[in-house]
This record gives structure tokens, C-alpha cells and sequence, in this order.
């Protein structure tokens, strides 16, 4: 993230209730320098943001957008509190990154969630289904698939069977778990993820390509997030294993037999061949 000129944006706060600085300060334990009465309904860039939206300044690097920016608050880091710039009321706090995303919360537009089953959703007879599921329409569920508690699964979204789901698991639009995957609580499938597909398992033989049967495990652990078209591939023995809060962005491969400690993260488009371990 780029502290000032890029990062999230809460386009605008439209229908969220405005704050005002003082309160900004107080919830994220800052000193403010100037009109704690000034009321903020969103969060922008510097180079872009108005005067009721907060921004935030961590590196000197972006000097030249907070001196002529229009924001009307801005988080900002104790050394750079005495910059010269345009906006004059400052919340003066230690990491302006983590309050900004702290804030962030307040003015997220929620996406909308229905209750309970569409009646378009194909779903097997012996699927057990959690408290409070969410099943969108569209969506297909195989023969003894497994959803915990809380979890929603998006329209024309796949669950293969003998899938198992924890509890709070978001599946978006499109996505694929494929049969006998598991899938720990809070993890989140982005459009298009392809998890527990057969790995690339092939030998070579005078006749030609010998496809090899892919017959272990995906297991994604806890917190897990995979990025939209992102594959995750079923190894012919043993498992695939995705560590706990690892964080895995668009367009990336993992190959079968791919291990990840806890925490791991891979940006767009990266590439893991079959076996590898990461720490």
C-alpha cells in the first residue's frame, strides 16, 4: 500500500453516518491538531479526497499530494505532524496505516446477504448444512458435502462431494471447490478459484501420456483467502496443504503436493510447482 496516494477507498460514505475528527481521534487514539468539529464521511486518497473525507500521510515520499490536497482530516505520523500542506486538521497518531484501515469498517458498503436457501440451489439430499447458511442461487452442492456454521456460498458457485466447509467460509460467484476438499473456518474462495483440481500428473510411456490418478487431499486450514482464477491442485498421494492465514492473490498456481506454513503470502500471477515447500 502506498501511504497517501493509493490504498483503500470507501467511495465516498455514501448513507454512512458522518464522524466527526474529535471522534476520529478519540477511536483511534490520536492527537488532534485543529477543527475537531469537521464531519467525515469517507476515506480517499490525498490526490483525491475532499473536504469531508479523511486521508493519510505515513511517508514523506507523498509530500507533494498532502501539499495541495483537499482533505479534510488527515492521519498523519509524528514527524511529518509540522509538514507544511493545505490540510489543517491533523490526527496526529503513531501508524496512520493501521488507524486508516481501522476506520475503514465504518464506511464499507456492505454487500447484501440473503437468509437461508434459494430455491434454484441443486443440492443432495444428505448435504448437511450449518445455522445461518447462506446458499445463493445457482449454486450446487454434491452428495454428503459438509457447510458450517455461517458460511455463504455466491451464486453458480460448485461445492464438490464430500466437501467439508468450516464455519464462516465465503465462497464467491463462480467459484470451485472440487469433491473431497476441506476447507477450515473464515476462509474465502474469491470468483473463480479453482480449489482440489487434479494436479498435472502425467508419464510418459510408448504409447503416450499416461494420465496418473490424482487421489489425495486439498486442505485449506483456517483464515485462508484465495485471490479471483486462482488454482489450488489435488496431488495423486498425500495432500496439498494451504497453512493458516495464508493469503494467496489472483491468478496464482499452486501445484499438487504443495505445502505452506502459516501466514504465507503470494502476490498475482506467482507460480508453485508440485511438491514445493514454503515456510
Amino acid at each position: 500500500m502506498r501511504g497517501g496516494s493509493e490504498g483503500p477507498r470507501a467511495g465516498g460514505g455514501d448513507g454512512q453516518e458522518p464522524i466527526t475528527a474529535a471522534a476520529v481521534a478519540t477511536q483511534v487514539g490520536g492527537v488532534l491538531v485543529g477543527d475537531g468539529s469537521i464531519e467525515v464521511r469517507g476515506i480517499a486518497p490525498l490526490d483525491r479526497a475532499g473536504p469531508n473525507q479523511l486521508s493519510f500521510l505515513a511517508h514523506l515520499r507523498y509530500g507533494q499530494w498532502f501539499a495541495t490536497s483537499r482533505a479534510g482530516v488527515v492521519l498523519i505520523s509524528p514527524e511529518l505532524a509540522g509538514l507544511t500542506g493545505a490540510p489543517s486538521t491533523r490526527i496526529v497518531v503513531d501508524n496512520p496505516v493501521d488507524a486508516m484501515v481501522a476506520l475503514l469498517a465504518r464506511f464499507h458498503r456492505q454487500e447484501p446477504r440473503s437468509e437461508g436457501v434459494h430455491p434454484s440451489a441443486v443440492i443432495a439430499n444428505d448435504v448437511r448444512l450449518g445455522l445461518g447458511v447462506t446458499i445463493d442461487p445457482f449454486v450446487v452442492i454434491g452428495e454428503g458435502a459438509v457447510i458450517g456454521d455461517g458460511s455463504w456460498i455466491s451464486a453458480q458457485a460448485v461445492i464438490g462431494a464430500g466437501s467439508v466447509l468450516g464455519k464462516d467460509v465465503r465462497v464467491h460467484a463462480s467459484a470451485v471447490v472440487y469433491p473431497f476438499t476441506e476447507l477450515g473456518d473464515r476462509v474465502i474462495l474469491h470468483a473463480g478459484a479453482r480449489v482440489g483440481r487434479e494436479g498435472f500428473g502425467f508419464v510418459p510411456t510408448a504409447q503416450g501420456w499416461r494420465k496418473m490418478p490424482q487421489t489425495g487431499l486439498v486442505v485449506l486450514e483456517d483464515g485462508v483467502e484465495v485471490g479471483c482464477g486462482s488454482t489450488i491442485d489435488r496431488p495423486s498421494v498425500g495432500e496439498t496443504r494451504i497453512g493458516a492465514g495464508t493469503k494467496i492473490d489472483n491468478l496464482v498456481h499452486i501445484g499438487h503436493g504443495v505445502s505452506t506454513g502459516k501466514g504465507c503470502a503470494l502476490a498475482a500471477q506467482v507460480g508453485i510447482a508440485g511438491g514445493a515447500r514454503l515456510g
